[in-house]
């Protein structure tokens, strides 16, 4: 069985969200504004988890991006995960403005 090849949108999506990645941009990154409640960043977590979790290319031929979607799942995890946790979001917001 063949996998399918990446179209140029996918290409162009995974290339978009890994920039938002290396650069530390959580709030674009999550798609949320600055004064996002806990359960706006959490659906919006869980809506990019869908898409981005490596096992949704499991049929696709991700070829050289296979390690950056795996990257792009666990910076969107990180961001999550900091922005959750008042402690964590507010070291982030004063290392990030």
């Amino acid at each position: 069985m063949s996998k399918i090849e990446l179209t140029e949108e996918e290409i162009q999506s995974i290339e978009t969200m890994w920039s938002l990645v290396e650069s530390g941009q959580y709030y674009r990154l999550l798609d949320i504004g600055l004064n996002a409640d806990t359960e706006t960043i959490q659906q919006s977590y869980y809506r990019l988890s869908k898409v981005w979790h490596p096992d949704a290319y499991f049929k696709k031929d991700t070829g050289d991006y296979a390690t950056t979607i795996d990257n792009i799942f666990m910076g969107i995890t990180e961001a999550y995960q900091t922005l959750v946790d008042s402690k964590k979001r507010s070291a982030y917001d004063r290392n990030h403005s």
